[in-house]
């Protein structure tokens, strides 16, 4: 009797045991479920996978799930690499949170409906970013039209508390005519006295400018074809069938950014730009200008630019004399931005 009562207490033990194992795997299972990482939950994190890819700007920040923690990596440009930060602390009862996309926190993540059965679009934006800027990169990402450009700017501006910002009419987009949107204009909002902070100054790392209106560039120059090849003093300097369809296919190469690491250009297309930047009217030139910017930019058209620098004479400074004497707006900031990539 003693022994059977005592086998029963052994029995007893290993089923409480089995109990209280299965009941701390729950219970460690539902914490990680509740457990949330800059705003986030940690099991929707992406994991170390997502550090295969290259970060867009110096500091740009990402947290990512390692194990039961979220930690976070800074992208050092100089040196092509993640570094990491540290461990980031968080959890269910901390305080207001930035929302967070795709591992990255912005002020504002909205929600986008462009109708015809298309699925909600996610649109990020911070509230130091030129909202014009945040609307050309997202329309090219979701590979949307950029007529939707002015649409958006005003959706992030109305939904951001930005409403009341005014734009600039001294400038003008030089491809849409439309004004630009500046920071700090007038609002309606009420000002709360603070510290400034700068986004640009003092800039840390490089800066790039990546994103460019491909439509709206051969439209230009098609526009400034035709002007030329209407006035019979400059008609020579009109472009042939060929050319215009070389310019096509440049742009058409420069678009497809997931095969900048196989595609190519041809001699005769740098030759074509370059000819055009020497011999175009200077305010004719700026949409050339624009695509030797997105060219500098890609592997095989630094490279080809490069070989046509040597063997000639610097473009680079070539344009910057150009513009440089009694220069107009459009063409003298867009020379800087190839010279800064």
């Amino acid at each position: 009797m003693e022994q059977y009562v005592f086998g029963l207490h052994i029995r007893r033990e290993l089923l409480n045991q089995q109990t209280l194992t299965l009941y701390v795997s729950q219970l460690s299972q539902y914490k990680l479920s509740r457990k949330r990482v800059g705003g986030l939950k940690l099991e929707d994190l992406p994991g170390l996978e997502a550090l295969q890819i290259p970060g867009t700007t110096d500091g740009q920040t990402k947290v990512i799930r390692e194990g039961d923690n979220g930690v976070a990596y800074a992208w050092d440009l100089r040196e092509q690499k993640w570094d990491k930060i540290g461990e980031v602390v968080d959890g269910p009862e901390d305080g207001m949170k930035l929302p967070v996309l795709d591992g990255f926190e912005y002020d504002y993540v909205f929600d986008v409906d462009i109708g015809d059965g298309e699925p909600i679009r996610k649109l990020p934006y911070n509230r130091s970013d030129n909202p014009y800027d945040t609307a050309d990169k997202w329309l090219l990402k979701e590979n949307l039209p950029l007529t939707y450009r002015q649409q958006i700017v005003e959706f992030i501006l109305q939904n951001s508390g930005q409403g009341g910002v005014a734009l600039d009419s001294s400038f003008r987009d030089p491809y849409t005519g439309a004004n630009a949107y500046i920071p700090g204009g007038s609002s309606s909002m009420s000002v709360v006295s603070a510290k400034p902070t700068f986004k640009h100054i003092p800039k840390k790392g490089m800066l790039v400018f990546d994103v460019a209106q491909f439509d709206g560039i051969l439209k230009k120059i098609t526009e400034f074809h035709n002007s030329l090849l209407s006035d019979p003093v400059k008609k020579d300097l009109s472009l042939s069938e060929l050319e215009i369809s070389r310019l096509g296919a440049v742009i058409k190469i420069l678009k497809d950014t997931s095969h900048y690491h196989t595609s190519r250009f041809a001699d005769a297309d740098i030759a074509l730009l370059l000819k055009l930047l020497k011999s175009w009217p200077l305010a004719m030139i700026f949409p050339v200008i624009d695509i030797l910017r997105m060219l500098v930019l890609h592997p095989d058209g630094a490279t080809v630019l490069l070989k046509h620098v040597e063997d000639e004479n610097d473009i680079l400074m070539e344009m910057i004399k150009r513009v440089a004497t009694n220069p107009p707006l459009p063409q003298n900031l867009l020379t800087g931005h190839p010279c800064c990539d």
